[in-house]
């Protein structure tokens, strides 16, 4: 189970930043930059899930 999350957390990992370097290629405005920020803090979000799965591994 902690294979599987730990695969989908990094499947989604993939997805955004593929989004976002879509998004840099077309950076217009400072807003498209704001939205770049927005993926970067979902990305540290999946850092920290991923990380707080394998400390909860090590707990058990």
């Amino acid at each position: 189970m902690k294979t599987l999350a730990i695969s989908l957390i990094i499947a989604t990992m993939v997805a955004t930043l593929c989004v976002a370097c879509v998004e840099l290629v077309n950076i217009e405005s400072s807003a498209l930059f704001i939205k770049f920020f927005g993926f970067i803090s979902l990305l540290l979000i999946d850092i920290y899930a991923i990380v707080a799965i394998l400390k909860n591994s090590k707990d058990q």
